[in-house]
């Protein structure tokens, strides 16, 4: 089973001590493949477009301006447990991530989580 995600997210936020509005956009793109009852895996890509420092403030000159990519697998056990391993990359125009031995561009991680329901 393929499932296809597209969405977008907008904000706008006025402030009233300075009069001035800031915008800000998140488009995205999810792509589902269930393999079977307990597999799945997706790819994920995603920008978030926040120059004016309205939700994350960098103090740059392009401000919060990044792309996004994951990939992950799930394993669904016992219909109360999901258990996900993810890559995730972020690519910033300008240099905000935390690095060794100064700021970078580039942010990876590879994450792992369980999520359980009653």
């Amino acid at each position: 089973i393929l499932g296809i995600t597209l969405g977008l997210d907008l904000g706008t936020d006025r402030y009233a001590n300075n009069k001035t509005t800031k915008t800000w956009f998140t488009p995205v793109l999810i792509t589902r493949v269930k393999l079977d009852k307990q597999w799945a895996i997706a790819l994920r890509t995603e920008y978030y477009a926040d120059k004016s420092g309205a939700l994350i403030v960098t103090n740059t000159p392009n401000g919060f301006r990044t792309f996004g990519a994951s990939a992950n697998v799930d394993f669904s056990w016992k219909k109360f447990a999901l258990f996900r391993a993810e890559y995730r990359l972020f690519n910033s125009k300008d240099p905000i991530f935390y690095g060794s031995p100064s700021l970078s561009t580039n942010n990876q991680a590879i994450t792992f989580t369980a999520a359980f329901w009653y």
